[in-house]
């Protein structure tokens, strides 16, 4: 799957053991690609001294209320992510900010995760 700049994602609620660079705080968000960054090895599987091929690495613009809630500000957040760690999504981003509630079960989701 490619993504193309303006394109709603959102980061995957990735589980998979052991290093990763998809940060907790970020996992279930919706997001916007911004840019295409090039292709790189996976350093997670670098990490594990696997043999990857080059996927697409994404900067990706979050809302800064979407990560950390309605205190946070109105500014955007961006990181730079691989393909593997989002996935399509239909685009709330026009809608209200996920409420609290929302924020506290994504949390719980996210604590047993390494």
């Amino acid at each position: 799957m490619t993504f193309e700049p303006g394109q709603p994602v959102r980061a995957r609620l990735h589980g998979a053991p052991g290093h990763t660079r998809l940060p907790r705080y970020v996992r279930g968000r919706p997001g916007t690609i911004h840019a295409l960054r090039g292709r790189f090895r996976l350093a997670d599987a670098l990490a594990r001294g696997q043999a990857v091929d080059p996927e697409p690495l994404y900067s990706v613009r979050f809302a800064a209320r979407e990560l950390w809630g309605d205190d946070a500000g109105d500014h955007d957040v961006y990181l730079d992510l691989f393909e593997s760690y989002l996935e399509s999504h239909v685009s709330e981003l026009a809608s209200e900010p996920s409420t609290q509630g929302d924020r506290e079960r994504h949390h719980r989701a996210c604590e047993g995760m390494s």
